[in-house]
């Protein structure tokens, strides 16, 4: 979690958070050490002494402390780390806190779960994890924000899709990304790595027009304006070069599910049949191969406060050779 030890970690953090009284940053630092220091353990458990620990839910409890400036510290610090280092990559993902006790109450009436009777909530975090693409080591929080989910749309698919871009879930990606370039105030060594959920005209237009280098994992097998043929059909193209990728073994736990289900005498659907069969999947070392492509991305009709028609990319294609078992096999765009 960091390369020195966890109180000199957390000076370098939180040492210069602007709390209003220096006492309250002082007790900032002592409360991620401790914390980072038991990392997964409660405050109770973490704490060093009893003084520490009552001074941690003194300082939660604290309505005169903004969570908003704890933040905006690490962010600080991780951006002045950032300009030291030759090339970082920002990682960009969604993650949910889930609830069931007595806060679900401010969480939103989403539940977490697609059941009708689950009474939990949740809290959706956004974050950009900053790594050091040399090192491979973690360099801190580049940025972090929050939602929550009222309500569940009752709208069609073409509804949703219409719907302006600020309404949509989607559009914190691009909320991340002005933020982080206000952070850090340059963006040069910084390349974005995003999964499919920031696969949006919109978003991938953002970084073009900001001169940002990334990489988005595809979605969607979208219509190109060149060459004139879709995403997916490249595939057949050469592949330029080859690598080793390791596998690990996943999804005992579904297939030994199923195979009880089948002990009582309850027939899988053929959806739950090939869920299993995909989510069982042995650990082994795939040979992929590389293929990659310039293409033209044709705007949708949706995105309708795009600034370009069309936008220039590399499309860079890894997918799994010599291996017959489609459902397995892997394939990335």
């Amino acid at each position: 979690m960091f390369e020195s030890n966890a109180e000199k970690w957390a000076e370098c953090i939180f040492g210069k958070a602007e709390l209003g009284d220096k006492r309250r940053t002082k007790r900032l630092v002592t409360f991620a050490t401790d914390m980072a220091d038991g990392i997964g353990k409660s405050i109770v458990k973490a704490g060093r002494d009893a003084a520490s620990i009552e001074g941690a839910y003194r300082f939660v409890e604290n309505q005169h402390i903004d969570h908003n400036e704890i933040a905006l510290a690490g962010f600080k610090a991780t951006a002045e780390e950032v300009k030291r280092r030759r090339l970082v990559l920002a990682i960009e993902d969604t993650t949910s806190l889930s609830y069931r006790h007595s806060i679900c109450a401010e969480l939103g009436n989403n539940p977490s779960s697609s059941s009708a009777t689950c009474k939990g909530r949740s809290l959706f975090l956004h974050s950009i994890l900053i790594v050091d693409a040399d090192a491979e080591t973690v360099v801190g929080l580049g940025h972090q924000q929050n939602h929550i989910r009222e309500e569940k749309l009752k709208l069609t698919g073409y509804e949703l899709a219409q719907r302006p871009k600020e309404e949509r879930e989607s559009y914190r990606w691009e909320e991340s990304s002005t933020k982080l370039n206000e952070h850090f105030g340059h963006t040069d060594n910084v390349l974005h790595v995003c999964d499919r959920e920031a696969d949006a005209y919109e978003y991938i237009e953002q970084h073009i027009d900001n001169n940002r280098r990334f990489i988005v994992r595809s979605a969607t097998d979208r219509k190109l304006a060149f060459p004139e043929c879709r995403l997916h059909e490249l595939s057949e193209r050469p592949v330029m070069g080859k690598h080793v990728v390791k596998i690990e073994q996943k999804g005992t736990g579904l297939v030994i599910k199923s195979e009880l289900q089948k002990e009582k005498g309850k027939k899988l659907t053929e959806k739950e049949k090939k869920r299993a069969a995909t989510k069982n999947r042995p650990k082994r070392l795939a040979e992929v191969g590389i293929s990659y492509h310039e293409i033209r991305l044709t705007k949708p009709m949706r995105a309708k406060g795009a600034v370009f028609d069309e936008l220039p990319l590399n499309v860079v294609i890894c997918q799994e050779l010599n291996n017959s078992d489609e459902d397995n096999k892997l394939c990335w765009y």
